[in-house]
């Protein structure tokens, strides 16, 4: 199969034959997230490596790309993704390893990040899985809601 061929194959795949003649520059992170990684199974990868692929992607932009995860995953190609937002691919990953300083210092299986407390994952310098609303002031004058984020750390 020539590349041609592969290219075609890989853009009917990701859904992605639309952007084939458009240029990079005017693409969306998403679309350009799309691109690269249609870039990489042009190659028939065995192992699929991701830095950060969720970065700078909007929430229906990082949907789109778990769903694309989970198609690639379905062909049997391996992912492995260096990220510290890891609530977004519970339902791709298999299992969370945290490394610090070239070693793994923890490893969870799927059916055990639930139980991961938001404090652990700060504290391992990870983000936690959700923020939450922690307080509300209604002022039956003034309708406004005053909200407090916690478990939101920037380094």
């Amino acid at each position: 199969m020539c590349i041609r061929d592969r290219l075609i194959d890989v853009s009917k795949l990701l859904n992605i034959e639309n952007l084939l003649s458009r240029n990079l520059d005017g693409l969306s992170s998403g679309e350009k997230q799309k691109v690269a990684i249609a870039s990489a199974l042009l190659l028939k990868p065995k192992v699929l490596i991701l830095d950060e692929p969720i970065s700078n992607i909007d929430k229906r932009g990082v949907d789109n790309l778990i769903e694309v995860l989970k198609l690639i995953k379905s062909l049997g190609i391996a992912i492995i993704i260096s990220e510290h937002r890891l609530i977004q691919f519970k339902d791709v990953a298999d299992k969370f390893l945290h490394i610090y300083e070239g070693k793994i210092t923890e490893v969870w299986y799927k059916k055990d990040f639930d139980k991961i407390s938001n404090e652990k994952l700060i504290g391992l310098g990870l983000r936690p899985k959700s923020i939450k609303k922690t307080s509300t002031l209604k002022d039956n004058k003034q309708k406004s809601i005053v909200l407090d984020i916690s478990h939101v750390s920037y380094k």
